[in-house]
């Protein structure tokens, strides 16, 4: 019984708390129908019974029932029945008594010796008490009570006692019946027992069987799947849990594994899905694996179903030349360069330019014939090994012209002439009219007329990009205008010398910005690279001081060399602007710094 004081839990038959001393009622005096229990416990209960909250590991909740809590239930159920036969026997006994079936004319009382078994021989008195009947002692029999042992009985003969009890053989008798009812509640209480440790036994290891169960459930191993590199192509790895020594068949792959740690190593590259079709529309793909253990007879027994997804990557297309998907030009003819991955097969506007891939770098050059017709699209296709296919429209710009105006194909789009200048070549329609707008030198239209070519040399005024304008007339016809990009850039032994320092004039430069950007004056920064501002085109912050003095210039990398944070260098630049409140400048040259 527990204790409502302390929570003590107290043997049945204890008047108070073994701990506390705290009075004990058994179960029968106390009332518990009608009574409503603690919200806690109607919480915990399922039918009457306490149960057990189980959250797995995906946070679902459940009840189960306590099977040790129905134990006790039947343990406790089964000792209220056995308190109520005894309550019975007793008054069966009682009722006896009264019709004359068994001796009415005894007091019982009670005696604190332990002594209520009752086998003793005639000559042996440890175990009697007396019975007085008037003035004469006789033999009495020690009773046993199961409800109570806890001394010997007396019993005292108010009324004078037949000669059942005077004769000595009457007393063995009597001895031997009392032993023999005795006998029969011992080995009923003693089987009652066995079945309720039988039951108590078989409940909790129920329990032990279902818990250990849910518990290998929840925590089961389940296969580990981690993307990974194979022959550098993406691939994925999978851990498949198995018995240690056995091996795992996989169907889809047609290969055997061993489990080595308690696990088996299935590694399979991405493209193994999907090499066999032809055309890959969807950027991912959902594959299956499914594994057998192989037995020590040779079975096969199934396994959990493995499925994960994958992403089929696009094949490689980088635009060199132009780095945009869209340009205006003024040519007839333009050379598109790209780059894709060796062993590619490619097409532009569906002309087949496999075999112009570069083995080495994977590059491809194509001549586009540009039409004034406006947009000129080329659709550039790349299908590359393990890719899906990749396409890219690139849009080429040539105005509408009704007077044909073009350049020479020839013509370059780079200069690095001393005398900055570049001889350019075009023909237009015999008989018109043409007119450079840029600055130029020496134009020669004396075949004009016949066969609609002239000559002239393009002037460069400034350092980077200059504009070659021409236009031509005809009677009746709208103004063709041609626009053409020189990128002019002096030789390093031009370029060089020219620059300032930037350290030393950098106060100049501050002061007079717009004035030395128009010059295009070159300084000489000598610094770290404290930070990149953006990667196409890379441009990056230079401190050409020092840290407790700095001077800073953003630069714009027009070179042949990749800057990173952190490394010293030289670079040649020339003025171009400002950026917030530093001198922005185009750099043309990258060298190591000055020892």
């Amino acid at each position: 019984m527990k204790c409502p004081a302390c929570g003590q839990w107290n043997q049945a038959n204890f008047a108070r708390c073994f701990k506390c001393g705290e009075p004990l009622f058994s179960q029968d005096a106390v009332p518990t129908h009608g009574v409503t229990p603690p919200a806690w416990q109607q919480d915990l209960a399922i039918d009457g019974q306490k149960s057990h909250i189980v959250v797995d590991e995906d946070g679902e909740v459940s009840k189960t029932v306590d099977s040790r809590e129905a134990l006790a239930q039947s343990m406790s159920e089964l000792k209220k029945r056995k308190i109520r036969g005894e309550a019975r026997q007793r008054e069966l006994r009682k009722d006896a008594a009264k019709r004359g079936a068994a001796p009415s004319n005894l007091n019982i009382t009670k005696h604190t010796s332990r002594q209520t078994f009752f086998t003793f021989d005639e000559g042996d008195t440890a175990g009697i008490h007396r019975v007085k009947s008037g003035t004469t002692d006789r033999a009495a029999l020690p009773v046993f009570d199961s409800l109570d042992d806890s001394g010997s009985l007396e019993f005292e003969n108010r009324q004078a006692a037949g000669p059942y009890y005077t004769r000595p053989q009457d007393v063995n008798y009597k001895k031997i019946a009392v032993h023999r009812i005795g006998l029969r509640r011992f080995l009923r209480t003693l089987l009652i027992v066995v079945l309720i440790a039988a039951a108590a036994f078989g409940g909790v290891f129920g329990y032990n069987m279902y818990r250990d169960y849910a518990e290998a459930r929840r925590q089961k191993v389940m296969p580990v799947i981690t993307a990974s590199m194979q022959d550098d192509l993406a691939a994925h790895t999978i851990l498949i849990p198995g018995e240690e020594g056995t091996q795992i068949y996989i169907r889809e792959l047609r290969l055997t594994y061993n489990v080595i740690n308690g696990f088996a190593t299935v590694e399979v590259p991405d493209h193994t899905w999907y090499d066999e079709y032809q055309d890959y529309l969807q950027s991912t793909m959902t594959v299956t694996l499914t594994p057998f253990q192989k037995t020590a007879s040779g079975q096969q027994k199934p396994m959990d179903i493995i499925t994960y997804e994958i992403e089929i990557p696009l094949s490689r297309i980088e635009l060199l030349s132009p780095d945009v998907t869209r340009l205006e030009i003024s040519t007839a003819m333009y050379t598109i360069r790209f780059r894709v991955q060796e062993n590619s097969t490619v097409y532009v506007n569906e002309e087949n330019l496999t075999d112009m891939v570069n083995l080495e770098g994977g590059d491809v050059t194509y001549n586009a014939t540009v039409q004034p017709i406006g947009d000129n699209v080329f659709t550039i296709s790349v299908r590359s090994q393990h890719c899906r296919e990749n396409k890219m429209n690139l849009v080429l710009y040539r105005a509408v012209q009704e007077i044909p105006l073009d350049l020479a194909s020839d013509t370059h789009q780079k200069s690095s002439d001393k005398d900055r200048k570049m001889k350019i070549t075009a023909t237009t329609l015999p008989g018109a009219i043409v007119n450079v707008v840029s600055p130029h030198s020496d134009l020669d239209i004396t075949n004009i007329d016949s066969t609609g070519a002239f000559t002239f040399y393009a002037l460069f005024d400034h350092i980077g990009y200059n504009t070659v304008t021409i236009t031509a007339d005809y009677p009746g016809k709208q103004q063709s205008v041609l626009n053409y990009e020189v990128y002019y850039v002096p030789t390093a032994a031009v370029y060089t010398p020219k620059a300032w320092d930037i350290v030393r004039d950098y106060a100049d430069l501050l002061a007079n910005n717009a004035l030395r950007s128009d010059q295009t004056q070159p300084y000489q920064c000598i610094g770290v690279i404290e930070q990149i501002i953006s990667d196409k085109p890379q441009m990056a912050v230079m401190n050409a001081g020092t840290p407790e003095k700095p001077v800073r210039v953003l630069l714009e990398n027009n070179t042949r060399n990749t800057w990173v944070v952190g490394e010293r260098y030289r670079i040649y630049a020339d003025a171009y602007g400002m950026y917030d409140d530093m001198p922005r400048l185009q750099a043309r040259f990258t060298y190591e710094p000055w020892n």
